[in-house]
């Protein structure tokens, strides 16, 4: 399980060093009725990057790996946003709907590795 901790710790800091490095991309994902943009992408870099920290810890592991969890999962708010435009745009974009639906599919799975860590911490 130290290995998926770890593997987990760092799919969560290189996310993090995205959203500090390139703001725009991910600013980009934002829904666009999320008010201040600039705002959650700096809050989520440093969320992430704080968990994924916490996950090398032996001691915090369990807690961070729910942490992380629960990131996963308000991050695909905005994966869920970009699929309900892709299926209500006309003409209807397979490209984008099966890219939305991919990455809403990628990060449940995300999650549950991050409960998988959490609860074999």
């Amino acid at each position: 399980m130290n290995a998926i901790a770890v593997a987990l710790a760092i799919f969560l800091i290189v996310h993090s060093a995205v959203h500090f490095v390139a703001p725009r991309f991910v600013r980009a994902m934002v829904p666009a009725w999320v008010p201040r943009p600039e705002l959650p992408v700096a809050l989520g870099g440093a969320a992430l990057l704080v968990d994924g920290l916490l996950l090398l810890l032996p001691a915090t592991r369990a807690a961070a790996g729910w942490g992380a969890a629960g990131l996963i999962l308000v991050f695909m708010v905005a994966h869920l946003d970009s699929l309900a435009r892709a299926l209500r745009e006309r003409p209807r974009r397979l490209r984008a709907q099966v890219a939305a639906t991919v990455k809403v599919l990628l990060n449940l799975g995300y999650a549950g590795v991050a409960v998988a860590v959490a609860v074999l911490a």
